[in-house]
């Protein structure tokens, strides 16, 4: 670990360098970005799981425990609707269908609770107790008039008077004290059943997000991918990927881009081509960039893009590029793929996009587009959201210092 984490300094000074960013970009890569292995986080991702199915199994035992057994049995169609529609045998409608019924019952349940709350406070002199905290916080404040400190201390004098009568009501009353006992019951459980309501659907998706998490870190662990957990300052490694010194290099470089960018641009800000761009750009002032034939490749599909074209369409790309497509047919449509998993998830084909930036910018800049990328970063005029509108402000703002 500790040669893997000389590695990534090397690699942060250099990109840093590169890009002519200041001494504190450089100690926010340094101290604030962890670096940690994608099969250690899976295996955690998968403990989580386990928890989760802890959880479940209590959740299940915990319902069995409800006395009424109308309650009880709406419960279990929850429970069990739930587990099947989180599961993947149901649709985002039926989803939704279960999500509002699940609200509607919730409601149901704070009806029925505001009612018995209201009962209790009637029997045991409490039904005014919020409001007499209320009096009792003006009665604290010092710009209070006589006559409204007089009015506030006649009302409290009423509720507690009031009070004390329901108390010895109660204390000479058995059937009361009883009706109180049985009230108090239907209370708590009722709100067991408020919490057991919320929980399902919460920790169902919790449980189906940590497989799917601690899965696309395996695979990734196994073909010695990087990863850049979302939101946070974290850096995933391939221990297999660190066997390669270059290869680890070229993805240290990468996810380095990342951060930079997130650390200059506001995330609503920054569109995934231009992240992928600075990703690119990254690997490229690591040492060890991308394969040529990689980037050429996405940025023929992702100049296709820019100009209008569907590149998740593999009949739509193969029309276009004809014999190209043919000649290169599996290597086209594995950025198909990709394109499409992109837009599906972020809006746009990011890498694809990307290479096509990096390549038109190296094409303008040459050896200079880092230094150039790097003062973008820090140029209000650059506009970040939209790779079209990156790439025209940024050759109206460095123009001048094109190769």
């Amino acid at each position: 670990m500790t040669e893997i984490k000389e590695l990534y300094w090397d690699v942060s000074e250099r990109v840093c360098q590169k890009m002519g960013l200041s001494e504190e970009v450089k100690r926010y890569l340094l101290n604030e970005v962890d670096i940690k292995s994608l099969g250690e986080e899976a295996s955690k991702k998968l403990e989580e799981v386990n928890e989760s199915v802890k959880n479940i199994d209590r959740y299940a035992q915990e319902i069995e425990s409800i006395g009424d057994e109308e309650k009880r049995e709406k419960l279990k169609y929850f429970f069990g609707k739930g587990i099947r529609i989180a599961f993947g045998s149901g649709s985002n409608e039926n989803f939704e269908r279960y999500r509002k019924e699940l609200f509607s019952y919730e409601n149901k349940i704070d009806k029925e609770l505001l009612t018995i709350e209201n009962e209790i406070g009637k029997i045991s002199g409490e039904e005014n107790s919020i409001l007499m905290e209320v009096v009792d916080r003006l009665l604290k404040e010092e710009d209070l008039t006589r006559t409204q400190r007089e009015n506030a201390l006649k009302l409290k004098e009423a509720y507690e008077a009031e009070y004390k009568r329901k108390r010895r009501e109660l204390e000479k009353n058995p059937e009361l004290k009883r009706k109180l006992e049985v009230l108090l019951k239907k209370k708590e459980e009722l709100e067991r059943m408020k919490r057991l309501l919320a929980f399902p659907m919460a920790e169902f998706m919790k449980a189906i997000g940590n497989v799917y998490v601690a899965n696309f870190y395996a695979l990734s662990e196994i073909k010695g991918g990087m990863s850049t957990p979302k939101g946070k300052d974290t850096i995933l490694y391939s221990r297999i990927r660190a066997h390669d010194a270059d290869k680890l290099r070229m993805g240290f470089g990468a996810e380095i881009g990342h951060k930079i960018a997130e650390y200059f641009v506001e995330k609503d800000e920054l569109c995934i081509s231009v992240s992928e761009f600075y990703d690119i750009l990254g690997a490229y002032c690591s040492g060890s960039p991308y394969p040529e034939e990689v980037i050429k490749e996405n940025a023929v599909l992702g100049e296709l893009s820019l100009n209008g074209v569907d590149i998740t369409s593999e009949d739509e790309v193969k029309k276009i590029l004809g014999k190209k497509f043919e000649e290169n047919r599996e290597r086209y449509k594995r950025w198909i793929r990709d394109a499409q998993d992109y837009v599906a998830r972020h809006g746009r084909p990011g890498h694809q996009e990307g290479a096509a930036l990096f390549l038109r910018l190296a094409k303008v800049f040459g050896d200079n587009l880092p230094k150039i990328a790097g003062k973008a970063l820090r140029n209000l005029n650059i506009d970040f959201t939209n790779p079209i509108s990156f790439y025209k402000s940024i050759i109206k703002e460095y123009q001048g210092d094109a190769k």
